[in-house]
């Protein structure tokens, strides 16, 4: 199953940067002109920097191609990105932003949004001066890029979590395919034929996927509407229990160590396991890597009504940037409709503007259910809240969970060891 176009992985890379500074213009090679929200044309010129997670090579120059955008609305501008590994672009970005030079644009996740408040500009005042209509947003998106209130940046992408499971391997075992709202106890059923045929049902995940998980499974969660942590959220523990009954009745893979990036994905991606739970984002590039066909469904819940979390990443202004106004005007064009449609046939987003999501759709063909499991899912979806402590407390989850998802501990234990290091 393969597939032509630009991939590039959802978490990717980095980009500690030069500065917002004064600089003459450079026309870059771009189809992207955004179709609205334009202000008038910038003044003087400006090179503004731009940072933003990249996964090498070319995604670098793909990405240069949404800061190209902005100079063929406004030719006075130009914006120019430079990167390096994701792994470390959230922690050395609180020190760059923090700078007279750091950069003017920089990008960010949803779940992390609430940690750089005080180095990212609240953005409402230049959205009222410059008329932009935030109706054609997912709205889902926006309340992802806001804290107290306040919208700290502009989605370029977001999706409700799902389950992706293998349809060869469902269908040679005489399965029917799931369903939307199906519930844990048809997924269970699910894994008991499977497990009479040597096959493993689960790959269970880490981070926002685990959490959605357990927001389907009982509604457990444990940071709250209000952005709160509830480390000690019975529900939440209970859902790592049930995790953990899987695999001890040879349901479900061993969950990876905090050391490990992703395993839940390569463990599907081989055949190893039936499902996994993923953000929309993360289906295209993997479809280049798979033998096998696809498909795509709600999370299963104990009620039978579909319940998830969604997503995103966008991009924001500095408040150390000298050049404000015409940051707002780059970033208006580096979301606008058109740049964000180029993204999602390029694959590279599932788009932040509703208008153009049928984009992506139209790539992941292949996938059984897709337009069905994103409707459903998007119903219900709510945003995963940003809390200050979201780095530290994925650690801690890929740390102590993995022994409760494997009955070595309760849930609760584990989530009393949490507790106790994140203080």
């Amino acid at each position: 199953m393969q597939r032509n176009g630009i991939i590039a992985c959802a978490a990717a890379a980095m980009l500690m940067l030069a500065g917002c500074s004064s600089g003459g213009t450079q026309d870059g090679p771009s189809s992207q002109a955004p179709s609205s929200s334009q202000a008038a044309p910038v003044a003087q010129d400006l090179d503004l920097t731009w940072a933003m997670w990249v996964a090498g090579t070319a995604d670098q120059e793909a990405w240069q191609k949404v800061g190209d955008a902005v100079t063929d609305v406004h030719p006075n501008l130009t914006v120019t990105l430079q990167g390096s590994d994701f792994a470390n672009y959230f922690v050395k970005l609180h020190t760059s932003l923090s700078t007279a030079d750091g950069p003017c644009l920089a990008g960010m996740q949803s779940l992390r949004m609430a940690d750089f408040t005080d180095e990212f500009l609240p953005l409402q005042d230049l959205i009222d001066e410059h008329s932009l209509d935030l109706s054609e947003f997912d709205q889902v998106a926006l309340d992802g890029m806001r804290v107290d209130g306040e919208l700290y940046g502009l989605p370029y992408d977001t999706g409700p979590i799902l389950m992706f499971y293998n349809v060869d391997m469902l269908e040679a075992n005489g399965l029917e395919l799931p369903e939307n709202g199906w519930t844990v106890e048809e997924f269970e059923a699910m894994g008991e034929t499977l497990l009479a045929n040597g096959e493993k049902l689960f790959a269970p995940g880490q981070g926002m996927y685990l959490q959605s998980l357990m927001l389907a499974y009982n509604g457990g969660r444990i940071i709250t509407t209000d952005a709160e942590l509830d480390l000690d959220n019975p529900g939440f523990a209970e859902g790592l229990d049930w995790v953990g009954s899987l695999y001890q009745r040879g349901m479900a893979i061993e969950p990876a160590d905090a050391g490990a990036t992703r395993a839940d994905a390569d463990h599907f991606a081989t055949g190893r396991a039936a499902s996994y739970v993923a953000g929309p984002w993360t289906l295209l590039p993997l479809l280049d890597t798979l033998d096998f066909t696809v498909g795509a469904v709600t999370i299963p819940t104990s009620s039978g009504t579909p319940d998830t979390f969604a997503a995103g990443s966008g991009f924001g202004i500095s408040k150390n940037c000298p050049h404000p106004e015409e940051a707002f005007e780059a970033l208006a064009a580096m979301t606008s409709e058109t740049v964000l449609g180029n993204l999602a046939t390029d694959g590279r987003a599932f788009p932040a503007r509703t208008a153009v999501q049928n984009n992506w759709l139209e790539q992941a063909t292949e996938v059984v259910n897709i337009d069905s499991a994103l409707q459903a899912a998007r119903e219900s979806a709510q945003p995963l809240r940003s809390n200050p402590n979201a780095d530290n407390l994925d650690a801690m989850l890929a740390r102590y969970t993995p022994d409760a998802m494997t009955g070595k501990t309760t849930g609760a234990a584990a989530m009393q060891e949490i507790a106790q290091m994140t203080g």
